[in-house]
């Protein structure tokens, strides 16, 4: 997972993805929260940064599609 490069990235993301996902309740991506914690810990721990490529892979400089994303029905 690429870091966020700061908070505008982040929105941009969450209003792909997140914003349209099932996942998300009342704004709050339970994935993003995550990245949020221990994104910075990636750089330290290989493994942090193993874990949260399952859920946001790199696509070169960018993020990918969450692989928790499940369009919000209706």
């Amino acid at each position: 997972m690429g870091c966020f490069g700061n908070l505008f990235e982040q929105d941009d993301y969450m209003e792909k993805w997140c914003r349209r996902c099932a996942n998300c309740r009342d704004g709050n991506c339970p994935i993003i929260y995550i990245h949020e914690v221990f994104g910075l810990k990636q750089f330290d721990t290989p493994a942090v940064k193993e874990i949260l490529d399952e859920f946001i892979p790199a696509k070169g400089a960018a993020n990918g599609q969450c692989t928790m994303f499940v369009e919000r029905a209706g």
